[in-house]
C-alpha cells in the first residue's frame, strides 16, 4: 500500500514539474517573441541609414520625423511613420505617394531594413510630384572635372567643377559605387554604412545625380559612355599627356593613343572615355579686331560684321592668371580680344591682355533724350571726313551733309562708321537737338541699323568725353576748383561703367542722358577742357578700387548714405550733415554720429526752420514747396503707377489678401488706385530722405519703395515749385525725397529741401565750398569718406 502511495506521489510530482517545465518554457517563449517583435532583420543588399534618410528628407522641408533614431538602419516602420510628412508637405495622399513603387510599405515586415533603391523609389518619386516650375530638384548627367583652380588651395573644399557648372558635394552620398548591372551589389558585411562621396572616385567620371539647386544630393550611377568637353583650352599636349584648362580646372590628362604631333595653345574638343582621352577635334581659325557690340547672341566685329556665338561658347583670359569668365564681359570698343571661330560661329572668346580704359562709347538718343532709336540721320562735318561700311570707304570734303533713313540701301549691308580726317575734327548730328542747339561731337560716330531704328554711338577718349560732360551736369562758371571736382566724379563714374560694360547690347558703356551722365547737353568750353585736363587720370579710389562717386545738384543740409537709396554700403558714401562750422574745418562725422532725421518732428523742425548754416544753405533749391490737389495727384499716379510698376515691379506693392486672409502688401500689375484718398509715410530714414509711403486710393491701397518711384509718383504736374527766393519752376517730377507734408481736405502741401537723390557729393556744395579756400581733393575727400586721389591711366 505504502509503495502503491509513494509510486502515485512520484507520477504526481513529475506530472507538477513536466507542467513547471512547460509553463517556463511558454513563458520563456512568450518573451523572446516580445523582444523579436522589434528585432532589426539585415537584407542582402545595400541598406540605408536613417542619416541618409534624414539628410535627404531635409531638402523636402522635413527636418525632423520623431522616432528615427540616429546610427540605425531605416526600417520599413519607420517608413510607414514617415509617409503621413511626406503627403502633408506635398499635399499627397498618402496611397497616392506608393503608386508607382514596386512595393507596398504596409505589406512588408515592418522590421525589415529599407534597401537604398527602395527608399529611392518613393523619395524620387514624390520629386516628380513636385511642379516643375517651383522644384530645385533635378537629375542630371554630370561630367565631374574637378576642384576648381581658385579653391585648390582650401583644404576643406568641397566645390566640384562639372560641365554643366560648379556644385557642392560636401554632403553628396555615393549610391553610384554600388551599380552592377544597373542593380545595386549587396552588402556583405552588414555594418551600418554612410555612403559617403569621395571627390577623388570620381574625377573624370561622367555621373547620373540628383541635385538640388547647388547641390549634389547623390550619385545614382557611374556612366560609361563618352564626354565631350566642348571647347577646352588646351595648353600643351604630346605623346600621351594633355594639359588643359576646362571649367576653371587646369587639368592633365592621359590619352588612350599617343598623339601624331605635339600642340599647344589651341582651343579644341576633348574627347574623354573612362578617365582616357579617345579624341580631340582642334579649332585653329582664329580673328582680331575691335569689338563693336556683345550680344547673348552674337558679337559684331569690326571688319568682320556679326559672328554668332557657339553654344558651347567660352572666355578665357590668358594673360597673367589663366582664368575662365563666366559672362560676356567682352568690352566693346577694343581689341584686347582674339576670337577662336568654326563652322561660321564663335566658340571661343582669348582675352589677351588688360583694359587701358583710353576710350568710352557713348549711345546717343534722340531729341529730349527720348529713346535710342532714330528713324532718319542727317549730319556734317567741319573737317574732311569718311564713312567706312563693310565693303569700302568714301571720303567727302568738309562741310558736306548726309542723309541716311531706316530703309537705305547704305545701311542694309550693317552699321557706317562716319570720321573727321582731321583729329581736331567735329561732326554735327544736325536731326538732333541739345540745349545749344545742334550738338557736335569729337571722335567717331558709328550708325548701327536695328529692326527698331538705328542706333548712334560716339567713340571718343575718355578725357575728350569728360569735356562735354561738365558743363552738362555743373554750371561752367562755377569756380575752377568746383569744375575739377565734377572732373574726378564724372571720370570716377565713366570708367565703372565702361568696365563693367554697362550697354555692350547696344555697342556702348554710356549714354547721353541722366540714366549715367548727362553728354554735351551743353557745349565744352575753355574752363571745362582746363578742369579735365589738370586733372588727368585722376579718380577717386578706396580699398584699391575706382569709387561708384554718386553726386547731385543740391542738399537739403545733409546728404544720404547710399544704402537709403540703392542696394549697397559703401563706406564711402554715408550721409552726413553738411553744416559749416567754421572757415577752416570741413566736418566729416558721419550720421551715426549725428542727429537722428528719421524722426518725424525732428525732421520737420530742421524743414521748416533751420538752425544749421550749411554748404548748401544759400542756394534757391535748398528749400522749396508746392500744394498739390488731390484730383490732380491723382491723376499723376494713376498715369505713371503703370509704367512704374513695370520697371520696377518689386518696389510697388498692391495691398491684397493672402490665402490666410491676412492683408499683406505683394507685387500685383496696377494701372490705378482710383481716387486718392490720403498719403502715409512709411519709412523715413537716419539722413531724413522717405523710402517708403503708401498711397491709399478708393480702388486700391499700394505701397511705394524707392525715392525715385515716389518722386515720380508725386509729380508736381501742373503745380508751380516755389524755391526759397520765390522763384516759381515747372518739375515733371518732386525735385528731391527729403520732404515732409501737411494734409487738407482736398490737397496736400509737400514742403522739401535740396534737388536730386542726396548721395555724394552735393554741386552746389562743392560750389560753396572753394570760396571758403578748400581745393578740390579736400572737397572730394570730404564728400566720400575714406577716399584717396588715384589714376587709370
Amino acid at each position: 500500500m505504502k509503495k502503491i502511495e509513494l509510486k502515485t506521489k512520484l507520477i504526481i510530482l513529475g506530472i507538477c514539474g513536466l507542467l513547471l517545465l512547460t509553463l517556463f518554457a511558454i513563458g520563456v517563449k512568450l518573451k523572446y517573441d516580445e523582444k523579436s517583435e522589434d528585432k532589426l532583420i539585415l537584407r542582402e543588399g545595400e541598406m540605408i541609414t536613417t542619416k541618409e534618410v534624414k539628410y535627404l528628407l531635409s531638402f523636402l522641408a522635413i527636418e525632423e520625423i520623431e522616432l528615427l533614431k540616429e546610427d540605425t538602419f531605416f526600417t520599413f516602420k519607420d517608413f510607414q511613420n514617415t509617409i503621413p510628412y511626406l503627403a502633408n508637405k506635398l499635399s499627397l495622399d498618402e496611397d497616392s505617394i506608393q503608386d508607382k513603387a514596386s512595393f507596398k510599405i504596409q505589406e512588408e515586415d515592418q522590421r525589415k531594413a529599407v534597401l537604398v533603391k527602395e527608399f529611392l523609389e518613393i523619395y524620387e518619386s514624390c520629386i516628380e510630384s513636385m511642379e516643375a516650375e517651383d522644384s530645385l530638384f533635378k537629375e542630371n548627367k554630370l561630367f565631374l572635372v574637378g576642384i576648381p583652380d581658385e579653391y585648390k588651395d582650401n583644404e576643406s573644399n568641397n566645390i566640384m567643377s562639372t560641365d554643366l557648372g560648379k556644385f557642392d558635394v560636401s554632403n553628396t552620398l555615393d549610391y553610384g559605387s554600388f551599380h552592377i548591372n544597373d542593380e545595386l551589389r549587396k552588402q556583405e558585411d552588414y555594418k551600418l554604412n554612410y555612403h559617403e562621396f569621395k571627390i577623388d572616385d570620381f574625377i573624370n567620371h561622367k555621373v547620373n545625380a540628383v541635385v538640388y539647386d547647388d547641390k549634389i544630393l547623390y550619385v545614382k550611377e557611374i556612366l560609361a559612355e563618352e564626354t565631350i568637353l566642348y571647347n577646352a583650352w588646351i595648353t600643351k599636349g604630346s605623346d600621351k599627356t594633355i594639359n588643359a584648362f576646362i571649367h576653371g580646372v587646369t587639368k592633365q590628362f592621359e590619352t588612350r593613343h599617343s598623339l601624331s604631333k605635339e600642340i599647344s595653345e589651341v582651343v579644341g574638343d576633348i574627347a574623354v572615355e573612362n578617365r582616357e582621352v579617345v579624341g580631340i577635334r582642334m579649332k585653329p581659325d582664329r580673328i582680331d579686331g575691335k569689338v563693336l557690340l556683345t550680344d547673348k547672341e552674337y558679337i559684331e566685329v569690326e571688319g568682320y560684321g556679326k559672328i554668332p556665338l557657339d553654344e558651347n561658347y567660352k572666355i578665357y583670359k590668358i594673360y597673367g592668371e589663366l582664368a575662365q569668365e563666366l559672362t560676356n564681359n567682352i568690352l566693346v570698343g577694343y581689341e584686347t580680344t582674339d576670337f577662336i571661330v568654326a563652322n561660321g560661329k564663335i566658340v571661343s572668346a582669348l582675352i589677351k591682355g588688360p583694359i587701358k580704359a583710353e576710350n568710352i562709347r557713348v549711345l546717343l538718343k534722340t531729341k529730349g533724350f527720348e529713346n535710342y532709336y532714330h528713324q532718319g540721320i542727317s549730319f556734317t562735318s567741319d573737317k574732311d571726313f569718311s564713312v567706312t561700311s563693310l565693303e569700302e570707304i568714301t571720303s567727302y570734303p568738309a562741310g558736306t551733309t548726309l542723309t541716311y533713313n531706316v530703309a537705305d540701301d547704305a545701311l542694309s549691308k550693317g552699321r557706317l562708321t562716319i570720321r573727321p580726317d582731321d583729329e581736331t575734327g567735329k561732326i554735327t548730328i544736325l536731326s538732333m537737338e541739345r540745349s545749344y542747339g545742334n550738338p557736335s561731337y569729337r571722335g567717331a560716330v558709328e550708325l548701327a541699323p536695328t529692326d527698331n531704328g538705328i542706333l548712334i554711338v560716339n567713340e571718343l577718349p575718355l578725357e575728350e568725353y569728360l569735356y562735354a560732360v561738365i558743363p552738362s551736369e555743373m554750371p561752367s562758371y562755377y569756380s575752377m576748383e568746383a569744375l575739377k571736382s565734377q572732373a574726378v566724379c564724372a571720370r570716377s563714374y565713366a570708367y565703372n561703367h565702361l568696365i563693367s560694360n554697362s550697354l555692350k547690347e547696344y555697342g556702348a558703356h554710356v549714354d547721353d542722358s541722366v540714366s549715367y551722365q548727362v553728354y554735351n547737353n551743353h557745349e565744352e568750353n575753355e574752363e571745362t577742357i582746363l578742369a579735365v585736363k589738370d586733372t588727368y587720370g585722376k579718380v577717386l579710389t578706396h580699398g584699391g578700387l575706382v569709387v561708384d562717386a554718386y553726386y547731385f545738384s543740391t542738399s537739403s543740409g545733409h546728404t544720404a548714405s547710399v544704402g537709403e537709396v540703392w542696394n549697397g554700403d559703401a563706406q564711402y558714401l554715408i550721409g552726413k550733415l553738411q553744416q559749416v562750422q567754421n572757415e577752416d574745418v570741413v566736418p566729416v562725422a558721419s550720421t551715426d554720429k549725428e542727429i537722428d532725421f528719421s524722426n518725424e518732428e525732428t525732421f520737420r523742425n530742421f524743414i521748416l526752420n533751420p538752425t544749421y548754416q550749411t554748404y548748401d544753405s544759400e542756394f534757391a533749391w535748398y528749400r522749396w514747396k508746392v500744394n498739390l490737389p488731390f484730383k490732380e495727384l491723382s491723376n499723376s499716379i494713376n498715369s505713371k503707377i503703370g509704367s512704374r510698376y513695370k520697371a520696377n515691379p518689386d518696389y510697388i506693392q498692391t495691398l491684397s489678401k493672402n490665402d490666410e486672409g491676412e492683408e499683406v502688401f505683394e507685387s500685383l500689375a496696377i494701372d490705378s488706385i482710383g481716387n486718392l484718398q490720403d498719403i502715409q509715410i512709411l519709412k523715413r530714414e537716419k539722413s531724413g530722405i522717405i523710402t517708403e509711403i503708401k498711397l491709399v486710393g478708393d480702388q486700391r491701397t499700394v505701397k511705394i519703395i524707392g525715392e525715385y518711384n515716389i518722386r515720380m509718383l508725386l509729380s508736381p504736374g501742373d503745380q508751380k515749385i516755389v524755391r526759397q527766393d520765390g522763384s516759381e519752376v515747372s518739375q515733371s517730377m518732386l525735385p528731391s525725397a527729403f520732404f515732409i507734408m501737411d494734409k487738407g481736405n482736398t490737397d496736400i502741401t509737400i514742403s522739401g529741401g535740396g534737388y536730386g537723390h542726396g548721395v555724394g557729393m552735393s554741386q552746389n556744395d562743392a560750389k560753396a565750398m572753394p570760396d571758403m579756400g578748400k581745393e578740390y581733393n579736400e572737397i572730394l575727400k570730404h564728400y566720400y569718406s575714406g577716399a584717396e586721389i588715384g589714376y587709370i591711366y
